[in-house]
């Protein structure tokens, strides 16, 4: 929402570029309602957001940088897995 999705594309692919795929869980969220009201959110600030956009946009931007499926796969499957099963353990 701060910063254009070239912007955080590009960062996300430098990232991958040096190896970092396995400290980052590429998600996104989305949140309907504060405190039972529509957020206020600045106009066009998420004109082409949609709860899909990470599927749709972003993960067709990075396999058309060249960004391998193992890559994807780790940050969307293998780094949450290991993340909250982490978390189970010190529970």
């Amino acid at each position: 929402m701060l910063h254009p999705d070239r912007a955080r594309t590009a960062a996300l692919i430098g990232l991958l570029g040096v190896g970092f795929e396995r400290q980052i869980v590429l998600s996104h969220d989305t949140v309907w309602c504060w405190r039972g009201r529509a957020p206020v959110v600045p106009a066009g600030a998420m004109a082409d957001w949609q709860p899909t956009h990470l599927f749709r946009k972003v993960i067709p931007r990075l396999r058309e940088a060249g960004v391998s499926p193992a890559k994807i796969d780790t940050m969307l499957i293998e780094n949450p897995r290991r993340f909250f099963a982490d978390d189970l353990a010190r529970a």
